[in-house]
């Protein structure tokens, strides 16, 4: 009976059927690509809830704050881990982040986050889920319960993690998504789609979006000798607020040492850059009054007139700091287009890009860059 269905096909037959099956695929590929798009899907909120973006200038300092953290390789989490306790958790002021590893296929598959549980088992061979999140677990249970992690596992190809993401974001209700900016310069090109995952999230996430160029540790950093030397670049716009906000909420621990250079650059009086300024303002006299009496923070000003003025206020930056932090954008429509053709990656913004690029104290830095949801974004960038 079997010998008898085999005889079915034929050689002949067989290649045909083999040859359909693969033009069919070749037809139906493109077609799916083109036209299908993931749809971020609404939630059983009020609508002007779901309107309203999220950030940290506007998050209080009392109450927990949630963090979505985005690690893509086992060198992202000593980093991102300092990062979480630079921002002083405490009991009245605890930290909840949701760590997602992201799992790039190459393959049309839907995009899946799901809680990842595997690291409760006990494997042989840890796969480099198990590390990273055991990692941050091993860091929540020294942190005297001032942090919790929630573990995530993102499964997609990277164009389309940004929909699931965001969606979790806009349900938890988070001012904050860190991801990190990859080092391969394989992937930093044009069309490389670990970038595009970066700039889509900065497009479509309804909160505040932070970059984080990874230079590694410069010291040893535990929980019982942490320390961490910041520096805050800060013109103004809303951007450079969260900046500030994130400066603020750091400003509070007892062994990180943060300095605020406050460049004021001329030439923009139209009556929105004048609204821009005194809420710039009104932030920075808030800071420098809670931080009077803080030996651990320095507040420095100064004037610029140009963009080459606010180049050679970076080079005097001395090459001590772990960490710089800035806005994306800067309300300053003059200085940004003046700069942005020697701009490498955009979504770093033209100062972001500056600093982070190699020639920058030999690239031994590392940089956040802050982007908060609003006007002006790039858009969704896509292959």
């Amino acid at each position: 009976m079997l010998v008898g269905i085999v005889q079915l096909l034929d050689d002949q037959n067989f290649a045909t059927l083999v040859m359909s099956i693969i033009i069919m695929n070749a037809i139906i590929t493109p077609i799916i690509e083109i036209y299908y798009k993931p749809e971020v899907k609404g939630f059983d909120l009020p609508n002007f809830v779901k309107l309203r973006t999220r950030s940290l200038e506007m998050t209080s300092s009392i109450g927990e704050l949630r963090i979505i953290t985005c690690v893509q390789e086992e060198d992202n989490v000593p980093s991102i881990i300092s990062l979480l306790e630079a921002l002083n958790p405490k009991e009245v002021s605890p930290i909840c982040a949701y760590v997602i590893h992201l799992v790039a296929l190459a393959s049309q598959t839907v995009p899946t986050l799901v809680p990842y549980k595997n690291h409760k088992r006990k494997f042989s061979k840890p796969s480099s889920s198990d590390n990273i999140i055991r990692a941050f677990l091993n860091y929540a249970e020294h942190s005297q319960s001032s942090v919790q992690i929630q573990p995530f596992r993102m499964i997609s190809p990277f164009k389309y993690m940004h929909h699931p993401i965001c969606r979790l974001a806009e349900t938890l209700r988070t001012p904050l998504i860190i991801v990190p900016f990859f080092k391969s310069q394989e992937v930093h090109s044009t069309d490389g789609t670990l970038r595009i995952f970066n700039i889509n999230i900065q497009a479509f996430a309804n909160c505040t979006v932070g970059i984080l160029v990874d230079r590694g540790l410069r010291t040893h950093i535990s929980l019982t000798s942490f320390s961490y030397n910041v520096a805050v670049i800060f013109l103004g716009g809303v951007d450079d607020r969260e900046a500030l906000a994130f400066a603020t909420r750091m400003s509070s621990h007892p062994n990180i040492a943060i300095t605020v250079l406050r460049i004021h650059l001329r030439g923009n009086n139209t009556l929105q850059a004048e609204i821009e300024r005194e809420q710039d303002e009104s932030l920075f006299r808030d800071f420098k009054a809670m931080n009077d009496s803080n030996a651990c923070v320095a507040c420095h000003e100064l004037v610029a007139h140009d963009g080459e003025e606010v180049m050679n206020a970076l080079r005097s930056l001395a090459n001590t700091y772990d960490l710089l932090v800035v806005g994306k954008r800067h309300g300053i429509a003059q200085f940004e287009e003046g700069l942005i053709s020697w701009t490498q990656y955009r979504e770093l913004g033209v100062i972001g890009d500056a600093i982070a690029a190699p020639d920058f104290y030999g690239g031994m830095m590392s940089v956040l860059v802050l982007q908060h949801h609003g006007e002006g974004d790039d858009g969704v960038l896509e292959i």
